[in-house]
C-alpha cells in the first residue's frame, strides 16, 4: 500500500452545474452497468448499454433539466477534487421530498461517500415531509443501506421499463421514511 492509499481522501458534497451533467449521466451509466443487470427479471448488460448508448443525448437532457427543473429539484453530487464518485437528485414536491438517481461508482462502494451524500440530500430537503425513493427489489444491497438510514418497505412495487428493445422492466419497490417530528 502506498501512501495516498491510506491516507483517507476529502469527500466534497457540492451542488451540480449544468456542465456536470456528464460527468452525472457517467457515474449513473456505471452503476446500472453493476447493478441492474439481472437474469430473473430478464434484464441484460445489453439493455442497460442500450439505454446508455448515446450519452451525448442523455447528457444534453440532463443539462437543459438542470437549467430548467420542472419541480424543485437539487442535483448533488460527490467528489473527491475534479473526480465525481457520487450523484443524487433530490425532487421536493408539496407532500414529499424524493431521492432519486443515488448512485455511487462501483469502485466506490462502501466507503461512506453515500452516506455523505445522503446526509447533505437530508439536510437540503423540505423540513416535515416524507423521504421516497424507489430500489430494485433485488438490490439488496441497496435496500439494507436504505433501511440503515431509517426508510421502510411500504409493499408498493412497480414495473419500470427500462425503455428499450427487449421490453425489459424493473421491478422497484417504494421505501419511505417519515418525517422528522411527525
Amino acid at each position: 500500500m502506498n501512501n495516498s492509499e491510506s491516507i483517507p481522501q476529502k469527500i466534497d458534497i457540492v451542488a451540480a452545474t449544468p456542465e456536470d451533467a456528464r460527468a452525472f449521466e457517467e457515474v449513473t451509466r456505471q452503476s446500472w452497468l453493476e447493478t441492474f443487470p439481472n437474469e430473473e427479471h430478464h434484464i441484460s448488460r445489453a439493455d442497460i448499454e442500450e439505454r446508455f448508448a448515446d450519452m451525448d443525448a442523455r447528457s444534453a437532457l440532463l443539462h437543459e433539466r438542470m437549467q430548467h427543473p420542472k419541480d424543485r429539484e437539487l442535483y448533488l453530487l460527490a467528489k473527491r477534487g475534479n473526480e465525481v464518485l457520487g450523484v443524487c437528485r433530490l425532487v421536493m414536491r408539496a407532500h414529499e421530498n424524493e431521492i432519486q438517481n443515488f448512485f455511487i461508482l462501483p469502485a466506490q462502494t462502501g466507503r461512506g461517500i453515500g452516506r455523505q451524500l445522503w446526509n447533505q440530500a437530508l439536510k437540503l430537503s423540505e423540513p416535515g415531509k416524507e423521504l421516497m425513493l424507489r430500489v430494485a427489489t433485488y438490490n439488496a444491497e441497496a435496500i439494507e443501506f436504505w433501511k440503515h438510514l431509517g426508510f421502510e418497505e411500504t409493499g408498493d412495487v412497480i414495473l419500470q421499463p427500462l425503455g428499450v428493445k427487449s421490453g425489459a422492466s424493473r421491478p422497484m419497490m417504494k421505501m419511505v421514511r417519515v418525517a422528522e417530528g411527525s
